[in-house]
């Protein structure tokens, strides 16, 4: 682990600390969603879908967004009376089934309870894939009723952390994740936050009698992690910034400030469009119908990584989201889910110019700099 990229990536957050909390941007609704559903919940409700609803009223962003809807979809189930029970069940054995601290086997009841709701989504709320369920939003319910045990998770903001603190120990993604490995990763987060005075007490302060208290910095890891990429605050982390030229022309200095400018500007760019791409991380396409010009019909029976399976009545065959769907070859049959795969596919060639951008540009830096700068 780099201790120092994370003590700089701490010093960040509490650097920005009122903008993230201000009034525009209110992250602190973390802790009110919290509190709202330990409050609202109970198990065994007369009228589970009005209780569930309720309890998931203030979560905002952290389970559904302008794409997918799990949480509704939870709703929509839960209103249909001859499984309602069914539902609570699958909830009771979610929520109160003791692992004793073995998180391997907590992922495994978090699959299990995705499998059987959505086995009952296709069921009762058959094409409505918004509400299909993913191991991240059953790990969000969990996280709600438990959050001093559980770490909340979207994927493009936990790579990046495990990117900027280079843990060695990768918990993966999609089929392949790994939540013992995420849960290492955040328990040492924890344990640098608590060692932090001054991070505690600005977080001890923000708290109202609204939110919840009792989740052992687990929320406030979350949200390191999560405003890391949201406000930039991984700017100046491990980024070659040059020492001030000396006995250098004006025109030399003055090319090395264009360029620095050029290279923060391009920085800005590219996190702005990964939180962009981030919105789409729990876009599912599971199940779903495709059409190919050559094998025909297909269904996608397998998502990970980036790729896709499609079993056609020939073979199976893999492609590559959403680079595969450029070319018109193939096609999903329903066209909103197709135009979310070329919104995808335009904020990737986006976000590829602009890498492409910043390795041009670091590079002339580099040529640009003294021959003892450039090696720093």
């Amino acid at each position: 682990m780099n201790q120092n990229h994370l003590d700089e990536l701490i010093r960040n957050y509490i650097d920005e600390f009122s903008v993230i909390n201000n009034d525009d941007h209110r992250e602190y609704y973390k802790w009110d969603a919290v509190k709202q559903f330990k409050d609202a919940w109970d198990i065994e409700a007369a009228d589970f879908a009005a209780m569930f609803k309720k309890a998931i009223s203030k979560t905002e962003n952290l389970i559904n967004n302008h794409i997918v809807q799990p949480a509704n979809g939870i709703v929509k189930l839960a209103e249909h009376e001859e499984i309602a029970e069914q539902v609570r069940g699958l909830f009771r054995a979610l929520f109160y089934t003791d692992d004793n601290g073995q998180i391997s086997k907590r992922q495994d009841r978090i699959e299990s309870f995705v499998d059987a709701i959505n086995a009952l989504l296709e069921k009762y709320e058959p094409g409505k894939w918004k509400y299909k369920q993913e191991f991240r939003s059953a790990l969000f319910y969990l996280n709600l009723f438990a959050p001093e045990k559980n770490y909340l998770y979207k994927a493009t903001q936990a790579h990046a952390f495990k990117q900027c603190v280079e843990c060695e120990d990768d918990f993966g993604s999609g089929s392949s994740f790994q939540l013992d490995k995420y849960y290492k990763l955040c328990d040492w987060l924890v344990a640098n936050i608590k060692a932090n005075e001054q991070l505690t007490k600005l977080h001890h302060d923000r708290l109202t009698d609204s939110m919840y208290r009792e989740d052992d910095y687990h929320i406030l890891a979350f949200d390191i992690i999560y405003c890391a990429v949201t406000y930039q605050l991984y700017r100046g982390i491990d980024i070659f910034v040059p020492t001030k030229a000396n006995n250098r022309r004006r025109a030399e200095e003055e090319k090395i400030a264009a360029l620095q400018t050029d290279l923060e500007d391009l920085d800005t760019s590219l996190l702005d469009l990964m939180q962009q791409r981030a919105s789409y991380d729990d876009f599912a396409v599971l199940g779903f119908d495709i059409e190919h010009d050559i094998f025909g019909a297909g269904t996608v029976v397998s998502q990970n990584n980036g790729c896709v399976v499609v079993r056609f009545d020939s073979a199976e065959k893999k492609f590559l989201v959403p680079q595969s769907f450029e070319k018109k070859m193939l096609k999903f049959k329903d066209p909103e889910i197709m135009n979310i795969i070329l919104e995808i596919s335009e904020i990737d060639k986006r976000i590829a110019e602009v890498k492409r951008d910043l390795s041009i540009k670091s590079m002339a830096l580099k040529r640009s700099l003294p021959a003892e700068e450039s090696n720093e």
